[in-house]
């Protein structure tokens, strides 16, 4: 069984000289698969 899973990641950044803010946002998916493991 795979589970898919979107992401957005949002990294807040400030400008050392003038101190000036903003917003990177990326966007990305994540797969994660589950297999079955004998006990």
């Amino acid at each position: 069984m795979t589970y898919t899973y979107r992401a957005v990641v949002s990294f807040k950044v400030i400008e050392n000289t003038t101190n000036r803010e903003d917003t990177v946002t990326a966007t990305g998916y994540l797969a994660i698969e589950f297999k079955d493991v004998p006990d």
